[in-house]
């Protein structure tokens, strides 16, 4: 993989943001009418097994975790925890204004 690869990934990104926009804007109109709140976590790199385990050989996965993590403004993968965290506030009372959101928790990315 590439930098202009993890570009070409990131445009792709924004798309899929915009598609769940789309999907909380409906569901948010179907959820207020039962009183329903709707919103919509969307984590981006995060440390996993998961990308080891992909069957890319040799030091690819090394590297293009290192490609990401240059492209990522906090420098790092989340950690499961911390996506976990979030969507643990917005289940909870604590965050019962909040209606209709897209949480990014990419570490700024969306930003770049």
């Amino acid at each position: 993989m590439t930098v202009s690869d993890l570009d070409g990934a990131i445009a792709f990104y924004r798309e899929v943001v915009g598609l769940q926009l789309a999907h909380v804007i409906a569901a948010r109109e179907a959820a207020l009418a039962r009183g329903v709140r709707v919103n919509v976590i969307s984590p981006g790199p995060v440390d996993t097994p998961t990308f080891d385990r992909m069957g890319i050989p040799g030091e690819e996965p090394r590297q293009t975790k290192e490609q990401i993590i240059q492209l990522t403004p906090r420098k790092r993968f989340a950690q499961p925890g911390e996506i976990a965290d979030e969507v643990l506030y917005l289940s909870s009372h604590e965050s019962r204004f909040i209606i209709g959101t897209d949480l990014a928790i990419d570490g700024g990315r969306i930003q770049r």
